[in-house]
């Protein structure tokens, strides 16, 4: 991953100041894999409940339009990823759930 995404760009994909905060902070990433493994570890150490409630309260209910939320391609992007990142650990344990 060639360059340094900001606070904003992650803020787009998960509504967590900490994550957010983290990310940046902890990026440029060599590869995807590097940024889903510091992403996943950032989530679940470093992220609190009050952080989880946050990051949920910003997606959009169901059946709202998500393009109020995230109305550029970076969070379309981000938005994979962290698709990515709940699927990967259900894969793995569940080979394929």
């Amino acid at each position: 991953m060639d360059s340094k995404m900001e606070e904003k760009d992650f803020l787009a994909c998960c509504g967590s100041k900490k994550f957010a905060e983290e990310m940046t902070s902890s990026g440029p990433f060599a590869n995807l894999d590097h940024a889903i493994d510091v992403a996943r570890d950032i989530w679940f150490n470093k992220v609190d409940v009050n952080g989880w409630l946050e990051a949920f309260a910003a997606h959009p209910q169901i059946g709202q339009n998500p393009s109020a939320k995230h109305p550029s391609d970076t969070s379309a992007q981000l938005s994979s990823l962290s698709l990515y990142l709940y699927i990967s650990p259900c894969k793995s344990m569940f080979h394929g759930c």
